[in-house]
């Protein structure tokens, strides 16, 4: 995850962004590998995924974070 919009579904969830700390250090962002059951390889079969929902649906995103996995409920929302 690169960009998590403020007050998002995404970051109400706690969804992490990449960042970059003070010292120039780039600290990698979650990794979303699973919406629903369906795997998440790349940006375009995420976003081919995500079309097949509709604003408003929720959808469980399997993330990687850091050495540990996770699953957080989000509601799809229009860009």
């Amino acid at each position: 995850v690169l960009k998590v919009t403020p007050n998002s579904s995404a970051d109400k969830a706690g969804i992490e962004p990449a960042r970059l700390r003070r010292d120039g250090v780039i600290v990698p962002g979650d990794v979303i590998t699973h919406i629903e059951q369906r795997a998440v390889e790349t940006v375009s079969k995420f976003n081919a995924i995500l079309d097949s929902y509709r604003v408003n649906d929720e959808v469980t995103l399997s993330i990687h974070r850091h050495g540990e996995s996770f699953k957080v409920k989000v509601t799809v929302q229009a860009e």
